[in-house]
């Protein structure tokens, strides 16, 4: 397996830590759906790879790609359109 070096691994997320439950369940992923998520994250060109954990204490999408502050971005863009939510939902 050949890796690139140049390739930055990005984690976003909320978890029960600070986030209270209500809005951790507006943006958990449903397992039925997976195949669909993971379509549409190919569709952002600058994260190369993706993963999406979600649980009832957590969400988090891990994504990796040349420029880290670029994935970060689209992974939140992701994260906020997959579920009809803003970026003000995440902030704080």
């Amino acid at each position: 397996m050949r890796t690139d070096e140049n390739m930055k691994l990005v984690v976003i997320g909320i978890s029960h830590k600070k986030v209270p439950l209500a809005l951790r369940e507006k943006f958990s992923f449903r397992a039925d759906d997976v195949g669909q998520y993971y379509a549409r994250l190919k569709g952002f060109l600058d994260v190369k790879e993706a993963f999406i954990l979600s649980t009832c204490n957590r969400v988090e999408l891990y994504g990796a790609g040349l420029d880290a502050a670029r994935v970060a971005g689209q992974l939140k863009k992701f994260l906020c359109d997959s579920h009809g939510m803003t970026a003000d939902s995440l902030e704080g």
